[in-house]
């Protein structure tokens, strides 16, 4: 049976993740998408593509980010890609723009991308031993200073490649960039198995130092990043794909179109000793007291190897201006960050007992 010709097709990349699955699952439990919507996604497993399909009606094609000759036809055939599968992934982004481009050449239509990229874009790479706290805030509505972020700043390959096919014209690009996410989305895909409900950032860091019986911790921790909960980032998600849908011309694109996804800051130290607390009080680690990189020679030997460790040297300050101009309005706040830790390491924890 054909969907009705109203309806807008969308390729959803990153469906069974953590980000991708607590945002397609707003869509797809919400009557406004449900009905605006015909959604394509392309996963792994075929397992997870029947129950999507069989249990939310979307079109599930089979498929990894590697399959870029099946992400090009997909592309192709969608006036909306939501990329929430991996900011740094260069075959796939080259992919979807090839996708795109000859859907354009052939409709001569704008279809829109929401690429998903994230606030480590804005470190800078001369402070990475966690000494020093920078007062560069970058605000998402600062159109030339976020022009003049370097080429070869963490996702800025990606960013970039998205940038300029807005800027020749044959995509419109909204780019969201939240800062360290947390917490367990209340959506249905990761609450019923099909989606990841663990994020990467906390649990990387609480998974290296169970392993390691202390958390890690590079300098003393004096550096600040910015937090955000993941049911707020998928209400900032849910914001702008409405307005697109109802106001396109409210909605910032290209130049205009970075999204921040922000509500407070956190010190680097402040957060390693949370995890490392609450791991103590679990009996996971030895000490309380964590396992400090100290030189630039203990980074590049230690700390970066384990990838999540290495940001905690590092700022990136952000003002998700922007959406709050929408008419986001995120509810969780760094109280709510201390208090997810626990129950997050406990997870964690018997995930890592039973796999062992």
């Amino acid at each position: 049976m054909s969907s009705p010709p109203s309806k807008v097709p969308v390729l959803f990349l990153g469906a069974t993740g953590y980000l991708g699955g607590a945002f397609l699952s707003h869509i797809l439990t919400t009557e406004f998408f449900r009905e605006k919507l015909e959604i394509t996604v392309l996963v792994r497993s075929p397992e997870k593509a029947h129950r999507l399909e069989s249990e939310y009606k979307v079109k599930a094609c089979i498929g990894s980010l590697e399959d870029t000759d099946e992400v090009e036809q997909l592309a192709e055939q969608a006036h909306v890609v939501c990329s929430l599968a991996n900011a740094d992934h260069i075959d796939m982004t080259r992919a979807i723009l090839r996708g795109l481009k000859k859907r354009h050449e052939r409709l001569q239509d704008r279809p829109v991308v929401m690429h998903t990229s994230g606030t480590g874009v804005l470190i800078d790479p001369r402070y990475i031993l966690g000494n020093h706290i920078t007062e560069d805030i970058y605000s998402d509505l600062d159109v030339e200073k976020l022009a003049a972020i370097p080429p070869q700043a963490i996702h800025r390959p990606i960013d970039l490649l998205f940038l300029d096919a807005d800027k020749e014209g044959y995509i419109r690009l909204v780019l969201v960039l939240p800062s360290l996410v947390y917490g367990t989305p209340s959506g249905v895909l990761s609450q019923t198995g099909i989606a990841n409900k663990h994020s990467s950032g906390i649990p990387g860091l609480i998974r290296a130092a169970i392993e390691r019986k202390r958390a890690g911790l590079i300098g003393a921790g004096q550096a600040i990043w910015n937090h955000v909960h993941v049911d707020d980032l998928v209400d900032l998600y849910a914001l702008i794909a409405t307005k697109l849908l109802t106001e396109p011309d409210k909605v910032g694109l290209g130049r205009e179109g970075y999204y921040f996804a922000e509500n407070g800051e956190y010190l680097h130290y402040d957060l390693t000793m949370a995890i490392s607390k609450a791991l103590f009080e679990l009996g996971a680690v030895e000490s309380e007291e964590p396992v400090r990189f100290l030189t630039e020679e203990d980074v590049q030997a230690g700390a970066l190897k384990e990838r999540y460790l290495g940001a905690s040297g590092t700022n990136s300050r952000a003002r998700a201006e922007r959406g709050r101009l929408l008419g986001w309005t995120p509810k969780k706040n760094i109280e709510d960050l201390w208090a997810s830790i626990k129950p997050e390491a406990e997870s964690i924890i018997q995930e890592m007992r039973g796999s062992a």
